[in-house]
Formats: C-alpha cells, sequence, structure tokens
C-alpha cells in the first residue's frame, strides 16, 4: 500500500512539473512572435515598414547674412506694339535663409518693334489725314527693389546620375520706369528657382507676370505682360 502511495505522488509531481515548464513556453512564443505586415517585399513599391520615415536634408548654402550680385536678362511676352528686352543688375543682401532682398537697376532697355506693328505702319492715313497707329513711347531705364522668399529647398535629378541642388523661391517686384518723356510704374510676381552649381556662380531662373503703365501718344495705359528671366547669382 504504501508503495502504491509513494507512485502515485510521483505521478502528481510529475504532470504538475510538465504542466508549469509548457505554460510559460507557450507565453514566452506569443510574447516573441513578429508583425508580419512590418516584412520588407521584394518588389518596386516602398514596404510599410518605411511609411512614417521622414528625411530633411540640409541645405546647400548658408545664406544668412550674405550679399548677393545677381545679374540677369529679361523677355517680356505681350500684345504691346514693341517687345522689351533688359539687363538687370540685382545688388541684395540675405537677410535670413527665407529672405532676400535687392535693388533692382536696369541700365537701358533694347525696344523691338514687333512686326504686326511695322505693318500697321505701312498702311495708308485715314480720309482725315490720321495715321492708323499710335506712338508708344520707348523705356530708357528704371529702379526699384526686389525681394525673394524661398520657402522650399531640395535636390533636382539631372540625368541618371547628377543631382544639383536648388532653392524654390517667389519673387516681387515694384520699380520705377523713365521713357522718353514720362515716368511710370511697374509690379512683378514671378516663382523661380536658383541652382547651386559651385560655390561661386549659380544658377537662376524664373517666370512671372508684370503690370506696367505705357504711354501711347501721352496716353497713360496699365498692361499685362508675360516675363521669362534668366541668369547667375552670387553669394560673397
Amino acid at each position: 500500500m504504501r508503495t502504491i502511495k509513494i507512485v502515485f505522488i510521483s505521478l502528481v509531481l510529475s504532470v504538475c512539473t510538465f504542466a508549469q515548464t509548457q505554460a510559460p513556453a507557450t507565453e514566452n512564443k506569443k510574447r516573441v512572435s513578429l508583425d508580419r505586415s512590418l516584412e520588407p517585399s521584394i518588389s518596386e513599391e516602398i514596404s510599410s515598414l518605411f511609411e512614417n520615415v521622414v528625411a530633411v536634408q540640409r541645405k546647400a548654402k548658408v545664406k544668412s547674412g550674405k550679399f548677393i550680385f545677381a545679374p540677369y536678362l529679361s523677355f517680356d511676352f505681350s500684345d504691346s506694339p514693341q517687345t522689351m528686352y533688359a539687363a538687370n543688375l540685382n545688388l541684395g543682401y540675405a537677410a535670413g535663409e527665407f529672405w532676400e532682398i535687392y535693388f533692382n537697376y536696369v541700365p537701358a532697355y533694347v525696344n523691338n518693334e514687333r512686326s504686326i506693328s511695322k505693318k500697321v505702319r505701312q498702311l495708308p492715313a485715314y480720309p482725315d489725314g490720321t495715321v492708323p497707329f499710335l506712338y508708344v513711347e520707348k523705356a530708357k531705364n528704371s529702379y526699384g527693389i526686389e525681394v525673394n522668399w524661398i520657402p522650399v529647398y531640395g535636390k533636382d535629378s539631372w540625368g541618371p546620375y547628377g543631382i544639383v541642388r536648388s532653392d524654390t523661391f517667389l519673387n516681387i517686384g515694384f520699380s520705377r520706369i523713365n521713357y522718353e518723356v514720362h515716368n511710370a510704374y511697374k509690379t512683378k510676381l514671378a516663382l523661380g528657382k536658383t541652382f547651386f552649381i559651385s560655390d561661386y556662380w549659380n544658377l537662376r531662373l524664373q517666370a512671372g507676370g508684370s503690370f506696367m503703365e505705357t504711354f501711347n501718344q501721352e496716353k497713360k495705359e496699365v498692361i499685362v505682360i508675360g516675363l521669362l528671366e534668366g541668369g547667375f547669382v552670387y553669394y560673397f
């Protein structure tokens, strides 16, 4: 009888020991299980593992506190009787990483009469002696201020291996134009990019529009012109 009790007690202890050793194993198995949805997949799509990863790169150039020289050429597109080409000389200062202030000066304008204006000029005079065209004063020079707001910076891919860092800016300008007889004003709004090619000279392109006052035989008119501008930028 004593032998049977000893065998029974040994059997109970063995069952309890087995249960205790198996329970933690099951619990640990649940604890170390992986979230398979984060496993990178072999495909061209970005895995969900990187969906919330954000990388902000450094700026290509620290501009704050630097003086700037930015010469550029300006071409206008409008229905005016003449096209105005201008060589702009901008001297500026970077008041911060996001603001640049310029003094804008155009020493001379190149005024080309459009072909349609030349054809109208060749028409005969009206019976009352008046001519079928108006004389438009030519712009001589101008000066004013321009402000660049630079909220975006990044990089652009040029070909399969070339990367050029750049800034994207909004350009606002106000200037006074001196015509042959009269004076007038011009406002400008443009969007552009600066490409940082080297430590010294950098490329700048911008496009936008302008409201400009003109004079047709003593009569002042406000016209809207499109602008395409390009040049270089030097920070020092």
